[in-house]
């Protein structure tokens, strides 16, 4: 408990000089309380060990924003996630549990700072804007900026589901009205003592002076000095652990509703550079999705998405032509979802959703994986079929009750690769309150 005390204690500094400052001081957060149950989502075996777990977690958020003077503004925001546990740990050595003595842990208390950031907004009266310091970032709809940590967590096993993370970054930006221009430093590993950093540069531009249409134009830059990358994407590349790259992104967006009730979005990208000493990158991505909104009672909607993602056709060389998602805010199937961020695929997905009740909705996600090129999947392409569903049920203005479930259903790549080709699924259940 002594880490939770310190935070709450300089929390409470920090609004005890709030109140006598030039400052408007809103306090939040939220509580999440989930059950989960999951089997093969690591294997897709019923033989090869017990890879099915159930277990119970507890996550909270706590967010202090300040409105200072002159359009500045500041946030802190504390997370503390945590399995059902009650001081009870699990010897390695031994594999029998046992009580610590000391119960000022009471058991594995995990506290994340995920945002602290200072913003001061239209600069002199100007279009300039910053943001520095800790903080979520998206660009467009996600698809190239998004997720600072898209392999935290890496199975839907580790947490129960996917989450987010912030970026420790500078955002400048300027606001022309009808454009805006972004400008992006945010680093991704910083190791003082040897040459182990890995960084992202960004200039991305949208342009909405057309009447329901977006367009955006990007350029992204990620500089990897010998990184530790064992949970990032970019793993594949080195058996090793550590990586020296430089990973290059140009690429374009257009979103809008050219028709009522009927909303499209386009993305490419070109992603070019150097690995290694030797190798060359070069690959490329789209998405392409329609969104159509039945205008009748209960709100139904129909979409559709394909994302492709380019495949190497020669892993004996030393160059990278599998497209790698390393910022990427996205979740294509709940249970396969790790290994899309590889890249080497064609995505399906098939979605729609109902609002059954002024307090119930229903929404469903299919997806069906083909491999770009089959040599990585030992010469087949078809590798399987996920259906996810979900249930939200507004209990009141700030209490929403949460179900889920899915069903992966493996083809013949999975099995060729992995030898196994059991059904992987997956329950969730929970509440979340917030205040």
């Amino acid at each position: 408990m002594n880490k939770l005390a310190s935070v709450l204690t300089a929390l409470a500094v920090i609004c005890f000089f709030a109140a006598f400052a030039n400052a408007e001081l809103n306090i939040g957060g939220d509580i999440k309380v989930l059950g989960v149950y999951t089997d093969n989502v690591t294997d897709f075996s019923d033989d090869e060990g017990d890879d099915n777990d159930d277990f119970m977690r507890v996550e909270t958020h706590l967010f202090f924003t300040a409105d200072l003077s002159d359009n500045v503004t500041t946030k802190v925001s504390i997370e503390a996630d945590r399995d059902f546990d009650y001081s009870v740990e699990r010897s390695f050595e031994s594999d029998e549990y046992y009580y610590e003595g000391d119960y000022s842990s009471f058991g594995d208390l995990y506290l994340f700072l995920e945002e602290a950031w200072i913003q001061m907004a239209y600069l002199y009266d100007s279009g300039f804007n910053v943001k520095l310091g800790r903080q979520f970032v998206q660009f467009g709809d996600g698809f190239i900026i998004g997720d600072s940590q898209v392999a935290n967590p890496f199975f839907l096993s580790d947490l129960g589901e996917y989450e987010v993370d912030p970026f420790d970054a500078v955002l400048v930006w300027f606001d022309g009205d009808d454009w805006i221009l972004n400008l992006l430093a945010a680093k991704s590993a910083e190791t003082r003592e040897m040459d182990r950093d890995a960084d992202l540069y960004a200039l991305y531009f949208t342009y909405s002076g057309v009447e329901d249409y977006v367009f955006d134009l990007y350029f992204t830059f990620n500089n990897f000095q010998n990184t530790p990358i064992m949970d990032s994407p970019l793993a594949i590349l080195d058996d090793y652990g550590y990586l020296d790259a430089s990973v290059y992104n140009v690429g374009a967006r257009v979103a809008g509703s050219a028709v009522e009730n009927l909303t499209y979005k386009l993305e490419g990208t070109y992603q070019f550079g150097e690995v290694g000493e030797d190798g060359d990158v070069k690959a490329w991505a789209v998405e392409a999705g329609l969104k159509y909104m039945f205008d009748v009672e209960y709100n139904p909607y129909i979409g559709f998405t394909y994302v492709f993602k380019s495949g190497d056709d020669d892993e004996g060389d030393d160059d990278l032509e599998n497209y790698l998602g390393l910022f990427e805010n996205r979740v294509y199937g709940e249970i396969f979802d790790p290994w899309t961020n590889a890249g080497n695929l064609h995505i399906f997905n098939l979605a729609g959703g109902i609002d059954a009740s002024e307090d119930i909705s229903l929404g469903a996600k299919y997806y069906y994986f083909l491999a770009q090129e089959d040599e990585q999947w030992y010469g087949e392409d078809n590798l399987g079929h996920e259906l996810d569903l979900y249930l939200d049920y507004q209990f009141n203005q700030e209490t929403k009750a949460i179900l889920a479930g899915g069903v992966f259903l493996p083809e013949d790549g999975v099995e060729e690769a992995y030898g196994n080709d059991d059904v992987a699924w997956f329950v969730r259940g929970g509440v979340k309150v917030e205040f």
